[in-house]
């Protein structure tokens, strides 16, 4: 059975985009929520541009970062 150019012409103007939400595994989905908690917490300990700087660097040195100030010189890997 064929479509009526109204059918055709809907299936073009409308958007059917199905959620990608519904084909996560649940490990994903987990993986997405933790994600979530932690930049909310990120938000709420970094509100002004200042603690953003400070948080973001103790982040960073947790994760095995280094300061420049401590680096005598830097070359590319």
């Amino acid at each position: 059975m064929e479509k009526t150019e109204g059918e055709v012409l809907k299936e073009k103007l409308f958007n059917n985009k199905k959620s990608g939400w519904r084909e996560l595994l649940e490990e994903d989905k987990r993986n997405v929520f933790k994600f979530a908690d932690e930049y909310m917490f990120y938000l709420n300990q970094a509100k002004t541009e200042k603690e953003i700087v400070y948080f973001s660097k103790e982040i960073l040195l947790k994760n095995d970062f280094k300061d420049l100030k401590d680096v005598e010189s830097v070359k590319p890997r």
